[in-house]
């Protein structure tokens, strides 16, 4: 293909992306979402909340309020306003990392940044968004399917965005998490796994339990919530973000309950 070509194949593209986009939706979702991150990191500046708390939820509102927001539209609209979005939000939480000092930033910043993190503070601010953002673009890609999509988006806001403020709170049981060559000794606890196994299973139950019968929901939302728990359980500190949503969509996607 010449370089003419593959300019006006490219420019077809984006033009036909643009028009998939709901661009009123992508606008309200990422001002609503930025002014939670940013209340969020107020409150734990005013010591309301812990810095567990205010990330997590960060985490719940977005993917949740992703999936709700944008996971009902017809399915070319809600890839490609989920995509801008994501990319929206990504460059606004790296910028936080920049200039972590600088006003409305100050507050995203500390919102998302977790002390215990050290010297790759900045690094696991914006890298978690983006792993989290890759793995469901990923199960996306190879499912092509909304349902998995948006059910992979809800098991990580709401079993894993759970985990560590009940952990935090009640785990008395902890365990060495993995950790990358070179990354900080990190802790994870049962009580935080099993509310990993809890929420994945309440989330599978909900999104599959119109168009399945009790056994066959059972048994999925079963094998979703041990896989999923397995994955956040085995993955190394700051990568479970990934994990999770891809284990959980390709199970549910190889599933002969919903195959």
């Amino acid at each position: 293909m010449s370089p003419e070509a593959l300019s006006d194949a490219a420019g077809t593209y984006a033009s036909e992306l643009a028009a998939r986009i709901e661009w009123s939706r992508v606008a309200s979702f990422c001002v609503l979402t930025a002014a939670v991150w940013w209340i969020a990191g107020y409150l734990k500046r005013r010591h309301v909340l812990a810095t567990g708390d205010a990330r997590k939820l960060n985490h719940i509102v977005t993917l949740v309020g992703g999936a709700l927001w944008f996971g009902w539209l017809p399915e070319q609209q809600a890839r490609a306003s989920m995509l801008l979005a994501a990319a929206l939000l990504f460059a606004l939480l790296v910028a936080s990392g920049w200039f972590p000092g600088w006003g409305p930033l100050a507050n995203v910043y500390l919102g998302y940044a977790r002390e215990s993190d050290g010297r790759q503070q900045r690094f696991h601010v914006w890298s978690a968004w983006l792993l989290g953002v890759y793995g469901l673009a990923l199960i996306d890609g190879l499912c092509r399917d909304m349902v998995i999509t948006r059910t992979a988006a809800l098991i990580l806001g709401i079993g894993d965005g759970l985990a560590e403020p009940v952990g935090r709170r009640f785990g008395r049981l902890k365990y060495p998490a993995p950790r990358l060559p070179g990354a900080l000794p990190n802790w994870r606890t049962v009580e935080g796994s099993l509310t990993v196994f809890v929420g994945t299973w309440l989330v599978t139950c909900l999104a599959f339990g119109v168009q399945l019968p009790w056994g066959d929901l059972f048994w999925l939302s079963t094998c979703v919530a041990v896989l999923t728990v397995l994955a956040e359980s085995l993955s190394p500190h700051g990568t479970d973000n990934f994990t999770i949503p891809v284990v959980a969509g390709l199970t549910i996607y190889y599933h002969p309950a919903y195959a």
